[in-house]
């Protein structure tokens, strides 16, 4: 039970970091910022048949615990962040170029990128997060 109010309330939340919602499953960002994505409700649904039921359980919690640790140290640390399960992620860079990316063709179905405006996105690992947002920051 608080396994699944915990994956709802991360689902509901959102917070802003100057991004455009074109649809469901697009979104578009245009300033710094940090992005958190996790699958869908028909991607958790498709994982959930290609893996045996232990192995799913301990998948959803690990990456559940990962993406909660590092909201809650975003919101420590008074970071921007947008959490979306959006499949498409548009990063319009000062440059006036973007840099696009297909969620449903990445491997881990739960990560973050930090985006600066100038570079491409860097895409971190559930299990590097809260480093690589204290090395992002610190460099800024």
């Amino acid at each position: 039970m608080v396994k699944s109010i915990l994956f709802l309330s991360i689902i509901l939340l959102m917070v802003s970091c100057n991004s455009s919602k074109l649809d469901k499953n697009e979104m578009v960002f245009k300033d710094t910022c940090v992005v958190l994505y996790q699958p869908d409700s028909l991607a958790i649904e498709k994982l959930e048949k290609e893996m045996d039921t232990a192995s799913f359980a301990d998948y959803l919690e690990d990456n559940q615990f990962y993406y909660g640790e590092t909201i809650q140290y975003l919101e420590s640390k008074n970071i921007k962040f947008t959490n979306t399960s959006a499949k498409q992620l548009t990063f319009h860079k000062n440059n006036d170029t973007d840099f696009i990316i297909n969620i449903d063709t990445l491997e881990d179905r739960w990560g973050m990128f930090l985006f600066d405006g100038i570079n491409n996105p860097k895409m971190c690992a559930m299990t590097d997060m809260i480093p690589a947002i204290d090395e992002f920051f610190v460099k800024k």
